[in-house]
């Protein structure tokens, strides 16, 4: 799902003409999901030269294996598939994010009076299979994410 985002997101953008009149080209590297394997890959593309950004991998762990490589070359790094709080406090000054750090999910939903617990609903799921509005309204607490 990430890597058809950025796929359309370099569509989109070289519709429009590009960026600053230049068109995009995203380069996508197979890291296996494997830790060992993605800071090689990084080192290679960034020691290039032939790239302006770097989207990061997908987890927080192989995520933090890129950051040193992407900090030593002077890249900034866009994280669109990892959450983890340490990779905010490695001190990376090029690092920025889409995605809310993981302590931080459930921020402001804490339960209300009468209610025990809270249980986000991802989006579309609320939709085709929970009708909170068969609950009683004493007892209804329905929130609902973002697609």
């Amino acid at each position: 799902m990430q890597m058809k985002g950025y796929q359309l997101w370099e569509k989109q953008v070289n519709l429009r003409g590009g960026l600053t009149g230049r068109q995009v080209e995203i380069i996508i590297q197979d890291d296996r999901s494997e830790g060992p394997i993605a800071p090689g890959l990084y080192e290679e593309m960034l020691s290039s030269q032939e790239v302006d950004l770097v989207f990061g991998p997908y987890s927080s762990t192989i995520t933090a294996a890129i950051l040193p490589a992407a900090q030593r070359h002077g890249y900034p790094v866009l994280i669109g598939g990892a959450s983890s709080d340490k990779l905010w406090a490695q001190g990376h000054d090029n690092v920025f994010g889409v995605y809310t750090p993981a302590s931080r999910y459930t921020v402001g939903t804490k339960p209300g009076p009468g209610f025990s617990r809270v249980t986000p609903v991802p989006g579309g799921f609320q939709s085709r299979l929970l009708n909170c509005s068969l609950l009683p309204r004493r007892n209804r607490l329905c929130l609902r994410g973002h697609p």
